[in-house]
């Protein structure tokens, strides 16, 4: 939801890369790097959700660490503060609300 309205591009979707490419093209921008950074950590983080949701898993998979689901915030927030920078918007208040001292 956040890519959609940071691009300007209602149709990012199930073909996230390809479709944030897209977007970014389409608005003149730099390519972003998926082979490193966070970049590289988000797409890991489709293909694991992925696995979980598309693929038959062992019970003991389907509730995984706590730590994993941290990491799925820490990489989703770093994400969208990535974006924004890469669009020259302002990264907005909320998304370090609970990082604020």
């Amino acid at each position: 939801m956040t890519f959609r309205q940071v691009l300007s591009d209602s149709k990012i979707g199930h073909r996230f890369r390809e479709d944030v490419d897209r977007a970014i093209s389409n608005l003149g921008l730099p390519k972003l790097n998926w082979g490193e950074g966070v970049w590289q950590k988000l797409l890991q983080l489709k293909d694991q959700r992925i696995k979980l949701v598309h693929s038959k898993q062992e019970q003991s998979d389907l509730f995984p660490e706590a730590t994993v689901a941290e990491n799925y915030v820490i990489v989703a927030r770093d994400s969208i503060i990535e974006v924004f920078k890469h669009t020259g918007l302002n990264v907005p208040h909320w998304i370090r609300f609970d990082m604020d001292p």
